[in-house]
């Protein structure tokens, strides 16, 4: 029992920090780069803090439970969308143009709906699972095309920082895929 406990409060830290270091490494991207916060969000945020998400979701299908699998996709949108964004807006308000994020909210919609008509077929097998893919690359794809960069790096003093950026953001998601790991167990 107290193994149990040490190990939660262990994978709540590393959740905790990896978050930690995963969002401040994103800002100073942004700031470094001249990147739309949207695209970093969507893009580098997204990815490393839905990591936990994808380590318990691969080690549930290989445990046979298929039910916590898609319990934890259906239930991390669910929370991200009127959970996170809901607290988000009662402490302060968001005002974001619609303009911005119409081809954004697009892509949200669809794959919204897109495995919930594979489900409706029977469940998902390895072509689905490809769409599935296929559609993040697009999205992805049309992330890197539509963003504005500035090259505004210095020549020596960047090439440093750069390195401690990625550094930063490999803790940052190894932290929290650690931290799901141990928290799920």
């Amino acid at each position: 029992m107290i193994i149990n406990i040490l190990q939660f409060l262990l994978g709540s830290l590393f959740l905790y920090y990896g978050a930690e270091f995963l969002i401040k490494s994103s800002k100073a991207i942004v700031d470094k780069y001249n990147i739309s916060p949207v695209i970093i969000g969507i893009t580098l945020v997204a990815l490393g803090t839905s990591l936990p998400e994808l380590v318990v979701s691969i080690l549930a299908n290989l445990k046979g439970e298929k039910g916590m699998a898609i319990g934890n996709v259906m239930g991390s949108n669910v929370a991200n969308i009127s959970l996170v964004l809901g607290l988000t807006s009662i402490f302060i308000p968001i005002y974001f143009p619609f303009n911005k994020i119409r081809y954004d909210m697009y892509f949200l919609i669809l794959i919204t709906f897109l495995p919930l008509g594979f489900i409706f077929m029977g469940g998902l097998v390895l072509w689905q699972g490809m769409v599935l893919i296929l559609v993040f690359i697009i999205y992805c794809a049309y992330l890197i095309k539509s963003s504005q960069l500035d090259d505004k790096e210095d020549t020596i003093s960047a090439y440093e920082n750069n390195y401690l950026l990625v550094i930063q953001v490999i803790a940052g998601i190894i932290g929290l895929a650690l931290g799901a790991s141990l928290f799920v167990e």
